[in-house]
């Protein structure tokens, strides 16, 4: 049998059935396929598609390799320090309740914030977020609430769902004393930058960068909240848990393009369970 029938099919006149090129009568309707029509295999047709996908993917990929480039340089120097720092070193439970000195790591927050937005505002390719001046404040308070709202709720879910699946309970990865009003003071600034760092971080630069570059919102939705929780070196169960928060927070920056909205319902549950967590 020559090598361009194996690759062919009788379709069936009466009921459109595929069949092997060498049957004689249908396999589904048990009638003649005489004068059957032959078609392409379905098999060869989808290893046609699949060889043209990964040569799609592989032009698209060369075709914007500086912005490929980019992406990887934004990464390896955000990400992959503290990806690689939980692998090999487990993060203390406990943490100093904070003081002045840490101050000092805000103007690094900062710098990284105004970086990140000019690479997307430089970018016409990538979806922008909505400028400051044009959100309405009062919706974005409102946004806001219920987002934490939601993420309590999500939180509770993953929380069911690691039991059922055995993940292993453990203690809170970090766990800071707040005494005094100072220190509550020090806590809310430096967690606010660190909220506004990690949302323009992997929200409005990553997650559009990845879904300009893919095309796909879904799977750039997906891989930032994969390095949205492997960045922040938790153990497994509360992996899940940033993972989730990751999920929430990119499909709400994909329908809204809002940043303050996220910036603030992600300090608001960072303060919230700080508080919960010493009462």
């Amino acid at each position: 049998m020559s090598q361009s029938s194996q690759h062919t099919e009788l379709e069936c006149k009466h009921c459109g059935e595929r069949n092997p090129p060498r049957f004689e009568v249908c396999w589904n309707c048990g009638k003649s396929l005489e004068g059957a029509e032959r078609v392409e295999s379905a098999d060869t047709a989808d290893e046609d598609d699949k060889r043209q996908s990964w040569g799609d993917l592989y032009k698209l990929i060369r075709a914007r390799r500086l912005e490929w480039c980019e992406l990887l340089a934004v990464v390896l120097a955000a990400c992959a320090y503290q990806i690689l720092m939980s692998l090999f070193y487990e993060r203390p439970a406990e943490m100093e309740a904070p003081h002045a000195s840490q101050l000092l790591s805000i103007p690094h927050y900062i710098d990284w914030v105004v970086l990140l937005w000019l690479l997307i505002r430089r970018d016409s390719a990538v979806k922008q977020p909505v400028p400051i001046v044009q959100c309405r404040w009062y919706l974005e308070l409102l946004f806001a609430g219920l987002i934490v709202v939601a993420k309590f709720f999500l939180s509770f879910a993953v929380t069911s769902l690691a039991h059922d699946w055995g993940v292993p309970k453990v203690k809170p990865p970090i766990h800071v004393e707040v005494t005094h009003a100072a220190q509550w003071a020090l806590l809310a600034a430096l967690w606010f930058f660190t909220a506004m760092y990690e949302e323009c971080l992997f929200r409005v630069y990553l997650q559009s960068k990845l879904e300009s570059l893919l095309g796909e919102p879904i799977l750039a939705i997906l891989l930032s909240a994969m390095l949205f929780a492997a960045g922040h070196g938790y153990p497994p169960r509360y992996t899940l848990h940033v993972f989730a928060f990751g999920l929430l927070f990119g499909t709400v920056y994909h329908f809204s393009r809002r940043v303050p909205r996220l910036v603030l319902a992600h300090w608001w549950y960072n303060l919230l369970l700080q508080w919960l967590s010493q009462h």
